[in-house]
């Protein structure tokens, strides 16, 4: 596998920098029934897909095994990228319109005696091309650490043991810092990142946290601290949105039984919020206002910011994730009698 050409990365860096740049019009903030579901239509896929959208069109980037597959809405023939060397296929993560990125599962191998080693993988970037009218997804090494990419402005935030790296268009990696499971505003200053991984293993700090402090980096200088907090994702505003567990994560049970809500930080200055009671798996809505979650029974739920308004989109679901512009919802659901099989559900939406 080549190394990934400097000018290729550098544009694609930087045509991400531009557009989140542009200016636009908000529109008004969505209300729980401002939300009407048009039409659906769906993917079967693997347990885990860790389905995303495309940040400019509706296409949605999965995994399978040993690899990924795109997704497009009426397409009869998916194209799909299977690594020819073996490598893990985890946690990908859109640059832009044409590149995504993925890394190994948790940056450790088993060696023969049973030890576990740093990976030397990396981070690997995937552009999608065109050739004679078919597409041709191309992969090239972009580093030899980390996983677990996000996108941050024109650089890539990832994870390396127990620190946080940050990654340039040319390959270059800096450390950001100690910490887990860094989530960048993607086109902004702000950063959150955990003091525990809680949801796996500590192969690293040999500490006893179950739960531990979520970190809201606004900018340099500006931190607040969400106790017992995770999975926390950037709203239009730019606040956080994030669970908090009311006790440890049960073991051999799922996670989320440990009692879970989901509050708001609205900013530096503001008092953590609840706004949904008995949720977890937050997805902003990109427009503002409009925040939907996977309920205690696994359902999904609409709630707005104020947490004064809660309504029933769905009887099942989990992982919700909106399109870039918050006329679709995606989805992951169970299939009933196939344990190793999921059911990626797209509602087509009415807004406003």
């Amino acid at each position: 596998m080549r190394t990934l050409p400097t000018l290729a990365l550098c544009s694609a860096f930087a045509l991400l920098v531009g557009l989140s740049g542009c200016f636009r019009q908000a529109p008004p903030p969505l209300g729980v029934d401002d939300v009407k579901e048009l039409r659906t239509y769906g993917f079967d896929t693997i347990v885990d897909p860790q389905a995303s959208w495309n940040p400019e069109t509706n296409q949605i980037l999965a995994r399978i095994e040993a690899g990924f597959v795109l997704l497009d809405e009426g397409r009869d023939r998916q194209d799909y990228y299977r690594s020819t060397e073996r490598r893990e296929t985890v946690d990908p993560v859109w640059i832009n319109r044409t590149q995504f990125a993925f890394g190994p599962g948790h940056g450790l191998i088993a060696t023969p005696t049973g030890r576990e080693v740093p990976s030397s993988q990396g981070l690997t970037v995937v552009t999608i091309g065109d050739k004679n009218g078919k597409r041709v997804l191309d992969p090239q090494t972009l580093t030899k650490t980390g996983y677990r990419p996000r996108v941050w402005g024109d650089r890539i935030i990832a994870q390396a043991e127990d620190k946080i790296i940050v990654v340039d268009h040319f390959g270059g990696v800096s450390e950001f810092g100690p910490g887990f499971y860094a989530e960048p505003q993607r086109g902004g200053r702000g950063v959150t990142f955990q003091e525990a991984p809680v949801l796996e293993a500590d192969r690293w700090t040999g500490l006893d946290l179950r739960r531990g402090r979520l970190f809201i980096r606004w900018k340099p200088g500006q931190v607040t601290t969400l106790a017992n907090a995770i999975e926390a994702r950037w709203t239009a505003a730019g606040g956080v949105v994030a669970t908090v567990l009311r006790n440890d994560p049960p073991q051999g049970r799922p996670w989320w039984e440990a009692g879970t809500d989901v509050f708001l930080v609205a900013g530096p200055a503001a008092q953590p919020l609840m706004i949904a009671k008995d949720a977890r798996s937050a997805a902003p809505h990109p427009g503002g206002g409009l925040i939907a979650v996977v309920s205690r029974e696994g359902a999904i739920d609409l709630v707005d910011e104020s947490g004064a308004h809660r309504r029933n989109f769905l009887d099942q679901g989990d992982h919700p994730e909106w399109s870039h512009d918050g006329t679709r919802l995606l989805v992951e659901q169970l299939v009933q009698g196939k344990p190793d099989a999921r059911y990626l559900r797209v509602a087509v939406l009415r807004l406003g």
